[in-house]
């Protein structure tokens, strides 16, 4: 396994990786940017699908939060190339986006 994945990557949590792999599953080829996704219904199924996964009650609010601070702590490149160390499959993320009519 690449050592700069592991040390890059060491704190990342399964929590971590859900909600990862949901905002990816969210995105859509349409979204102009990922600010537009808390106003989204994909944003109210991410939030659904956290909770039932983990048993937790987060908040649209809470959960953003979580989500930001994810992709915040770990790029978004170095999350993918982490994920594929250990062949977990995500979606890729969608090729730029564009103004609906």
């Amino acid at each position: 396994m690449n050592d700069d994945v592991n040390s890059s990557l060491r704190e990342v949590n399964e929590r971590e990786i859900l909600v990862f792999l949901l905002y990816r599953e969210a995105l859509s080829p349409t979204m102009r940017s990922r600010d537009r996704l808390p106003y989204s219904p994909e944003f109210d199924n991410m939030v659904a699908e956290f909770n039932r996964r983990t048993g937790e009650n987060l908040t649209h609010r809470e959960l953003w939060d979580l989500a930001l601070n994810v992709l915040k702590t770990t790029s978004e490149p170095k999350f993918e190339e982490y994920l594929r160390s250990r062949n977990i499959p995500f979606k890729e993320k969608p090729k730029g986006g564009h103004k609906p009519n």
